[in-house]
Parts: structure tokens; C-alpha cells; sequence
């Protein structure tokens, strides 16, 4: 491969994870699929999530949930939706999943979370 193919090569890759990226930031309170995200990256899946992992030193699945629960933090400070409500709102299909998501990432659960921030 030439370097200008090469470069031209990188340039697509990193087009398409920009469409990947806003089209996650726009639609994480879905359920969304592999196949779904690697065709807008316009790659097969196995591509895509070697090149996603390469590009972000993360997987997709890991990127989904940190901006899932990021959102949720937000909803718990600044709303008095109930946790199940919030759960919901951003895209996880149980309270079970998104408890035990928030937990890995913010060392509590998300009630804890909320009682710790509401007077600050």
C-alpha cells in the first residue's frame, strides 16, 4: 500500500468513526446493535470493532456504556426521576443492567450516587 493510500485509508477510518461517535452521542438511549454501528462505519463488524479498539483504546460496548451512564449521572444530580425512569431514558433494557453498569463505573450504586451529590 502506497502512502497516500495509506493516508487516504486513515482519513476514511477516522470519517467514519466520527459518524459513529455522533451517531452514538445521538442515539445511545436506543438499543443499538454491532452490526448496526459497523454498517454505519460502513466495515463488516469484526473490522469494526478491531479499528473502533484501535482508534479509542476501548471496545464500542465499553464507549456505549460510559456515555449511557455519564447521562444517567447528569439525570440523577439534576432531575428526581426515579432510577428505573433514568435506566430507561438511557437505553439500558433492565434496572438490573444499568445498576450493575453505573456500579463498575462509579464504585456505587446509582441511588448512593445521587444522596452523595444532591448537596453539593
Amino acid at each position: 500500500m502506497s502512502l497516500q493510500t495509506t493516508e487516504t485509508f486513515m482519513q476514511d477510518i477516522d470519517s467514519n468513526m466520527a459518524r459513529v461517535i455522533d451517531f452514538t452521542l445521538r442515539s445511545f438511549q436506543e438499543p443499538l446493535r454491532l452490526s448496526q454501528i459497523a454498517s454505519i462505519a460502513v466495515m463488516s463488524v469484526s473490522s469494526f470493532c478491531y479499528h473502533f479498539k484501535k482508534w479509542t483504546n476501548r471496545t464500542y460496548i465499553d464507549y456505549l456504556n460510559e456515555v449511557r451512564v455519564n447521562n444517567a449521572r447528569y439525570l440523577l444530580i439534576e432531575t428526581t426521576k426515579s432510577v428505573s425512569e433514568i435506566a430507561y431514558e438511557c437505553g439500558y433494557n433492565s434496572k438490573s443492567q444499568f445498576h450493575r453498569q453505573f456500579s463498575k463505573k462509579e464504585k456505587k450504586t446509582p441511588l448512593q450516587y445521587r444522596i452523595a451529590h444532591q448537596y453539593q
